[in-house]
């Protein structure tokens, strides 16, 4: 009996059957890892267990951070691909600090029109402060954008005493019409309690 031929599909372009891989996965084995923690185990020195397993490791550090510095970025020092200088930054930093400290919530425009600012001063050209900057600057310095979102953005305690003063507000508003009986939007009915509004 013949065997049944592979059913015709769309014919590829390239020739390319696999993909073919372009990288080496250097994958320690189960070994080497029990061996590694044994070592760790009983040295209890993790400097000396790293030396004696990997001892070329520094070098290849180096290498690593020295060339392409640019696609490595959580090993690059802070400020490396920016235009700004870290002094231009820290007036920024400085001035969103000031700000803050005197109780004015800093926005995203705040801190574009002062970063253009410090740029032009500078005479640094290229610069537009963009979105993506404003998130940078943001990421590299530990920031956040604390101004208020909405108006009824208020404090716990603030929030206490809207509610007191509506509940005595409603009250004197009641008394004053002589109402008896108030119903909700859901047509329940509210009684009032001392201070508050049930």
């Amino acid at each position: 009996m013949a065997t049944k031929a592979s059913p015709q599909g769309r014919p590829r372009l390239d020739g390319v059957v696999l993909h073919i891989q372009q990288y080496n996965v250097n994958a320690e084995t189960v070994d080497k890892k029990l061996n590694v923690l044994d070592v760790l185990e009983k040295t209890k020195d993790m400097r000396a267990t790293i030396l004696r397993f990997y001892p070329n490791i520094s070098e290849k550090l180096r290498a690593a951070t020295q060339a392409n510095k640019g696609g490595h970025r959580e090993i690059r020092d802070k400020g490396t691909a920016t235009l700004l200088s870290n002094e231009l930054e820290n007036e920024n930093v400085r001035f969103v600090n000031e700000l803050r400290k005197g109780g004015v919530p800093v926005s995203t425009a705040m801190l574009t029109i002062q970063a253009k600012k410090v740029a032009a001063e500078a005479a640094v050209s290229p610069f537009s402060a963009s979105r993506c900057w404003v998130n940078g600057f943001m990421a590299r310095h530990r920031m956040s954008v604390r101004a208020p979102t909405r108006e009824g953005q208020q404090s716990p305690a603030d929030l206490d005493n809207i509610a007191t003063g509506l509940a005595a507000h409603v009250e004197e508003f009641v008394r004053h019409l002589g109402i008896n009986r108030i119903y909700n939007a859901d047509q329940t009915g509210i009684s009032s309690n001392g201070q508050r509004i049930v």
